[in-house]
């Protein structure tokens, strides 16, 4: 019939079909090559030698000419052809083909003198399988992890690959762009092609300290926390690079770079408050943020670092940093008032300024005056020691404030009985030697029994630095008390205190009731 006989020719038009495919693919111009040189080859000497000349330098032309094309490929991996009408996009499989057929694609140099893995903007999604089939066959020299440690041609900064991949950008994509070099770090630290190592000795988070590197920035600081308490650049410590640079990438302002390295750092040292208060060249890094952006600019950004859910201490740090700009942090972040120093044993603020020595009874009167009994009679948890001894540890000491703090409770000099060896152990040696150096001086403080008030006049308790009192061996305990009154256990008349040396008191002349 006749539909019996159009399935029929279907069925035979399919399998002629089919034959001719496998035809034109056993016949495809490569194959007819390969067998032609094949016969060629084979017929050895029975050809005319001028024509086997001819052929044997076709063929080596031929060959060079095959291994410039795969090498000029090695450069533009990224870029899709289009076949039969269809992009195609290639693949990894292909490329290590190309690679097994062709292994010196992967020394191929541009025209600017690039390796294939070198070439970051066409080739990115394949530099770890370049980088390791590169290292295999030492690309670039041996131990030089297939290129990614040759220094790129012609680069301005003397960046090497590793370097640059955690550097580059691309104005039109940079969100796109900064995500697809974070997976090829990911990748090459996954094969071990980059190493932590590398952080710090490459400066990496220097190169990658641009909001344009942001996700490889936060990825490298996470494999190497240190790095962002080691790496500097010139010199220049990471906290205080990021403020001084100039930032000319789009749309991003200076300060984006410095908000970026200041949150990394508080998420991985919130002890330091990432190196917000760290000094370079006598200017902590908030000082020179707040030169270059401005106070507003910069208290914002420090703001957004640290949020008013933050435990941190934040207060605490700036008083004993940078104590001009005290007024400053406490409005922008009155809740941390109230907290204590988790990294000082749950230090109080009024204590952690007493020890800042940024006081004086001079300057600021109201803060001695309007201390809290309870505050008083807290010893401070750093360094186990009342108030006033914290007041009187610092080398610039006012005993004014001193004395204004035993005036309010003069019971702690009886609780603050000198033990020998455990300041210097809470306090540190030099800072329990100016301890002890103010606290022999107050030997001829004298104590009014009702009035609870010192009566030892202004002028005669008036030292200078040129006061060079040694701290005295332990055991010598009695020579460790505050001389209050004479044996007969009378107070004398304020105008009858003397000042006299230690070296003059004797055993009779102590209270042991006064430490």
């Amino acid at each position: 019939t006749t539909e019996g006989m159009e399935s029929i020719f279907s069925v035979e038009s399919s399998s002629q079909m089919l034959r001719s495919l496998k035809s034109s693919l056993r016949d495809s111009p490569m194959r007819r090559l390969a067998n032609l040189l094949l016969r060629c080859d084979n017929s050895g000497e029975n050809l005319p030698v001028e024509l086997r000349d001819q052929m044997n330098a076709f063929s080596d032309h031929t060959i060079d000419d095959f291994q410039k094309k795969a090498g000029r490929f090695m450069h533009n991996l990224d870029v899709h052809q289009k076949e039969h009408g269809r992009v195609h996009v290639h693949t990894e499989q292909e490329v290590e083909k190309l690679i097994d057929l062709f292994p010196s694609s992967l020394t191929y140099l541009d025209d600017r003198g690039k390796l294939p893995v070198q070439a970051i903007n066409k080739s990115k999604k394949f530099i770890p399988l370049l980088a390791h089939k590169g290292m295999i066959r030492d690309v670039g020299g041996k131990g030089m992890r297939g290129g990614l440690l040759c220094e790129i041609p012609r680069d301005r900064q003397k960046k090497n690959t590793l370097q640059s991949i955690a550097n580059t950008f691309n104005f039109k994509a940079i969100e796109t762009h900064d995500k697809e070099l974070l997976g090829i770090l990911q990748s090459l630290y996954k094969r071990g092609l980059l190493v932590k190592k590398d952080i710090q000795d490459m400066s990496l988070l220097s190169w990658a300290i641009y909001p344009t590197s942001q996700r490889r920035f936060h990825f490298l600081a996470s494999l190497d926390p240190i790095a962002l308490k080691k790496t500097k650049w010139k010199g220049v410590p990471l906290i205080h690079q990021s403020i001084t640079m100039r930032l000319s990438r789009g749309s991003f302002e200076d300060y984006h770079s410095f908000e970026m390295v200041l949150k990394c750092g508080v998420e991985h040292y919130p002890d330091k408050l990432g190196f917000l208060f760290r000094k370079y060249k006598g200017k902590t890094a908030c000082e020179v943020a707040i030169e270059k952006f401005g106070k507003d600019i910069a208290m914002a950004c420090i703001r957004r670092c640290i949020p008013q859910s933050s435990e941190n201490p934040i207060l605490h740090h700036a008083m004993a940093s940078v104590p001009n700009l005290m007024t400053d942090f406490i409005v922008h972040f009155p809740e941390a008032t109230y907290l204590r120093n988790k990294y000082q044993n749950n230090r109080s603020l009024f204590q952690a300024i007493l020890a800042s020595g940024s006081k004086t009874f001079g300057t600021d009167p109201y803060f001695f005056m309007s201390a809290t009994d309870l505050q008083i009679a807290e010893k401070d948890p750093f360094t186990g020691v009342f108030p006033f001894m914290l007041a009187a540890a610092d080398s610039n000491s006012d005993l004014d404030g001193v004395f204004t703090l035993l005036r309010r409770n003069p019971d702690v000099i009886e609780l603050s009985r000198y033990e020998s060896g455990r300041l210097n152990s809470k306090f540190g040696e030099a800072a329990s030697v100016k301890c002890f150096s103010v606290m022999t001086r107050l030997k001829t403080m004298v104590l009014a029994g009702p009035e609870d008030r010192l009566l030892v006049p202004r002028e005669r308790y008036s030292f200078t630095a040129a006061d060079n009192i040694v701290l005295p061996p332990a055991g010598r305990e009695r020579e460790d008390r505050i001389a209050a009154s004479p044996s007969s256990g009378k107070y004398p008349a304020p105008e009858e205190v003397v000042i006299r040396p230690i070296e003059e008191f004797s055993g009779n002349d102590v209270d042991t009731s006064i430490s």
